[in-house]
């Protein structure tokens, strides 16, 4: 499993400020050690459990976390993929979307492949309770690379990017410093980080 700076940074703080936390409490209750030890034991097991929990679900929606549901996601031929997402889009319940209602514009028809065949007839698409946004209003030149068009985000850092005639779809999250770093898309497709978004909320 692969986190980004700012992910560890988290997880080290969390960590340095459990073990202040039970320093102070010994400390100033030293006639019962044991007692202090024990509850600033149990402090520090929760906030461990609640960022390794948090970090590991965000750690498998990137590209390092590989789990089995991702592995079935990845065997889907494009043509089964663009059809289930196209199911999903049109659940109201998993995804608000806006059709297109104008000529795609040249920014966006220059990616070609997939996204621009997506974004020919949605403007915009969001995961219901998630972040997850794809739209026509997301797209411009990457924040953290050159050579990439992001196509979307997902939580505060989290860019959904491509490159013209690429078929698939890159996730950066600012812990790749050049396009070697990124190595092939994370997603064989747009359908396929529709399909990966949506289990990724639905756990089903």
């Amino acid at each position: 499993m692969k986190f980004s700076k700012e992910q560890l940074v988290i997880l080290w703080c969390s960590l340095l400020g459990g073990f202040l936390v039970s320093w102070l409490l010994v400390g100033k209750m030293s006639i019962r050690s044991l007692y202090c030890l024990l509850i600033a034991g149990g402090i520090m097991y929760g906030v461990w459990q609640a960022v390794v929990w948090g970090l590991v679900r965000i750690g498998h929606r990137s590209n390092g976390g590989i789990t089995d549901f991702m592995v079935e996601i990845y065997k889907l031929p494009p043509e089964s993929a663009k059809a289930t997402a196209e199911d999903l889009l049109r659940d109201e319940s998993r995804f608000i979307c806006i059709r297109a209602e104008e000529d795609l514009p040249d920014n966006i028809a220059a990616l070609g492949g997939c996204v621009a065949d997506l974004f020919a007839r949605y403007q915009g698409i969001k995961r219901v309770g998630g972040d997850a946004i794809l739209g026509w209003d997301q797209v411009g030149e990457s924040e953290y690379l050159k050579g990439f068009v992001r196509i979307g985000i997902d939580t505060d850092f989290v860019e959904y990017a491509a490159r013209p005639n690429i078929h698939g779809v890159y996730e950066l999250d600012g812990s790749d410093q050049s396009i070697q770093d990124v190595g092939p898309p994370a997603y064989p497709s747009v359908y396929h980080l529709i399909l990966m978004i949506d289990r990724s909320y639905s756990g089903k």
